[in-house]
């Protein structure tokens, strides 16, 4: 048996308020060991185990076994266990029983289980495949973006191979978010989330696109973090997705945008950390250069001059 019900009658009776608390320890052990043998509460020929062999198998002491207490007894070589739900062992075996025989009735249930897609699917199954479809829509959204190659720099002349993203398509893909916020949300919070989306399409080279039907739920998700950002809080994330994070150093960087909006409190933190980081390697503000060297110069013909003046030369 897996579970152990106690009733309040059980423990409101008089064998068990008349035991002291070591007893009363003992015979929950003792009881806990019975249940999992299904055994009736009758631990048969023990009176001979030795004393580690009790506390391996029952978690008690072979000297706590042995004291006289109400809630046990022996007799010869069995002790038996007070207060053992035998009926409710008697009940589980019966239907155990009953569910290892093959009937009609589940042969049917069988087929009709295996007609819908088999049993039904637990909570952590149906979450797995929820994450899993949502996956799936990130990354055909991304695989559906053009991928931009790496921008040449010429001189004072920068190129970029990408085609440039058709007008049409990008007014469409905006109109279509405004649709969204509009039909999900008070019109107040619809404009605040068009807001925040053109300032999370701004952190980062790539992210122009709007958002996505997912990364739209994501976003909404995470408003009131997001919100909470002002402008130089914004202008940290941007530097911080720029920036170039030495090999070895803990930092968290999402090149894509969804895994951004999943935890952006994340990618905050990190920023801000690095930023801690940049301002304690700067050199205080108010620091004044000393100069190279604080002697005057002096020509030769000076020097000459002051050394004919003092005699000097003359006496040379």
């Amino acid at each position: 048996m897996n579970w152990l019900n106690l009733s309040t009658q059980t423990l409101d009776s008089e064998n068990f308020l008349g035991s002291d608390p070591v007893g009363r320890a003992t015979w929950l052990c003792l009881l806990r060991y019975c249940i999992g043998q299904e055994n009736g509460g009758i631990i048969t020929a023990c009176d001979a185990w030795a004393d580690r062999k009790w506390q391996q198998l029952v978690r008690v002491t072979k000297e706590e076994v042995m004291q006289t207490c109400d809630l046990w007894s022996w007799e010869g070589d069995r002790l038996i266990v007070w207060g053992y739900p035998k009926e409710k062992e008697d009940e589980i075996q019966h239907l155990r029983h009953l569910g290892k025989m093959k009937t009609t009735a589940k042969q049917d249930a069988a087929k009709a289980n295996g007609k819908l897609g088999g049993r039904p699917k637990t909570q952590q199954e149906t979450q797995q495949e929820t994450q899993r479809k949502t996956q799936q829509e990130t990354e055909q959204e991304t695989q559906q973006k053009p991928n931009k190659k790496p921008i040449e720099e010429k001189g004072n002349r920068i190129e970029e191979n990408s085609p440039p993203t058709p007008q049409g398509e990008e007014s469409e893909a905006s109109a279509a978010a405004d649709d969204f916020y509009a039909d999900e949300m008070p019109t107040s919070t619809a404009e605040m989330m068009n807001e925040l989306e053109k300032r999370v399409r701004s952190l980062k080279s790539g992210w122009e696109l709007p958002l996505g039907h997912t990364e739209q739920r994501q976003l909404a998700a995470a408003a009131r973090c997001l919100c909470a950002l002002k402008t130089a809080d914004w202008q940290t994330l941007r530097d911080y997705l720029h920036a170039k994070i030495p090999d070895g150093v803990p930092a968290w960087q999402p090149r894509m945008r969804s895994k951004f909006l999943e935890n952006p409190s994340d990618v905050w933190a990190h920023a801000v950390n690095w930023k801690r980081k940049q301002e304690a390697r700067r050199p205080p503000s108010n620091t004044i250069p000393m100069p190279v060297s604080s002697r005057p110069v002096i020509s030769r013909e000076e020097l000459a001059e002051m050394l004919g003046q003092n005699g000097i030369l003359k006496k040379m």
